[in-house]
């Protein structure tokens, strides 16, 4: 079976693509005829041989960058389009028939999307190279990327059928955990604006109430704790808001700004980083595991890693690792973004599948990880708000019912 070379895998990574105007003519018919269409390269140069496919080159236009294709598919959609495209390629039909034949029997975006590949494969590019072109709405960067990584087998069924996993687990994730989450921020914010609207608004309303010029010092006491204690309830709601915006632009701004220095400032923090970073290395070690698995080098392979995963501490480290295989030194060590253990079953492995095992076992571990940490997340945000939801009840029983009883109290 013919491999695919690893050199043209990019691993999600979008290249810039330029559209081009082709006006040709076709070397399939000899009358003058002249035909337009367009085509897509990231140079000048690797248009034009494209387009030297299609005839005698008239002339050969720059129209500006490629957009992504613009309608999305959904899950369900993409989940049924990479099934039949799988299937069809296990029983041994090309990737043009398979895409040909997927363009006529779907309609709607997943017909449109079979076209595009088609399209893609058509001016040059492999079929698991023009998946990345879809852009982002029609097949997510990391199931793209298990795309990638899997053809390195050279079946690409099975590297589809991967992806479908990968992509359908972490769906579950995050449907499960999503649901949970939004409903926690959803009671938080209410309980916040609860005890917000209780401190500003409704608090001074029943401090300058002739209700409470009626009452003795006793209520005087009691209102004073009430309104301590409220302010410390807003202020530890403040603090608790302050520290989730702070974890959030972390893992978005913060490791597009300073990738390196954000992620090693994340893997000092228990928890968060297993939901930040252990979607990347599940990727990026199931590739690492099918290029040592089918003979690529491994100086070869962290280059390849090194040049192919986004910006941050696991990428420094692949290329950290490729320099201390140059220097025979042990490359495992440079994995400092790694637990220990997962340095040390590396380090305790012999021979390449042994090698290939281990980056296999970390990657399904960093995937359990993951599912782990974003299913357990969804509790201790419900527990926050219920507890802040509890103690905004509580303010309002203070203000309310609290002096009215101590008030038919006084009188009897």
């Amino acid at each position: 079976m013919k491999r695919q070379q690893p050199a043209s895998t990019t691993f999600g990574r979008n290249r810039t693509n330029y559209v081009y105007l082709v006006r040709y003519q076709p070397a399939s018919t000899k009358k003058q005829q002249v035909s337009k269409t367009q085509i897509e390269a990231p140079n000048d140069v690797i248009a034009r041989k494209r387009a030297n496919r299609l005839g005698r080159i008239i002339s050969l236009t720059n129209k500006g960058e490629s957009k992504p294709f613009r309608r999305g598919m959904s899950y369900g959609d993409r989940q049924a389009f990479l099934s039949r495209l799988a299937a069809m390629l296990a029983s041994g039909v090309s990737a043009g028939k398979a895409l040909g034949l997927l363009k006529a029997t779907f309609s709607g975006a997943p017909s449109a999307v079979a076209g595009r590949l088609l399209d893609r494969m058509e001016l040059g590019d492999n079929m698991t190279d023009a998946f990345q072109h879809l852009g982002r709405k029609v097949v997510p960067p990391a199931t793209v990327a298990m795309i990638q990584a899997g053809s390195y087998t050279g079946a690409s069924h099975e590297a589809i059928r991967n992806a479908m996993d990968f992509e359908r687990t972490m769906h579950t994730v995050r449907k499960e955990s999503g649901r949970g989450i939004w409903q926690a921020a959803g009671a938080f914010v209410v309980a916040l604006l609860f005890i917000l609207a209780t401190i500003f608004g409704f608090l001074p309303y029943i401090l300058d109430s002739p209700l409470m010029s009626m009452a003795g010092q006793e209520q005087d006491e009691t209102m004073q704790t009430t309104v301590t204690f409220s302010y410390g309830v807003g202020y530890v709601m403040a603090v608790l808001f302050t520290i989730f915006m702070v974890f959030v632009l972390m893992g978005t701004v913060g490791r597009k700004v300073a990738p390196v220095l954000v992620d090693n400032l994340i893997l000092k923090i228990p928890y968060y980083k297993e939901m930040v970073l252990a979607r990347q290395n599940f990727i990026a070690f199931y590739a690492l595991s099918l290029l040592v698995q089918n003979g690529v080098s491994m100086e070869r392979a962290l280059e390849l890693m090194a040049d192919n995963t986004e910006r941050g501490a696991l990428r420094k480290n692949f290329v950290d690792a490729n320099k201390a295989v140059k220097r025979g030194q042990p490359w495992y060590e440079q994995f400092t973004s790694l637990e220990a253990t997962d340095r040390a079953s590396l380090g305790a492995s012999l021979d390449r599948s042994q090698v290939s095992d281990a980056m296999a076992a970390i990657s399904t571990q960093y995937r359990d990880l993951y599912a782990a940490r974003m299913a357990s997340l969804v509790p201790i945000l419900q527990g926050i708000s219920a507890l802040f939801l509890l103690a905004s009840g509580l303010l309002m029983f203070a203000l309310t019912i609290l002096p009215m009883l101590q008030m038919t109290t006084q009188v009897l």
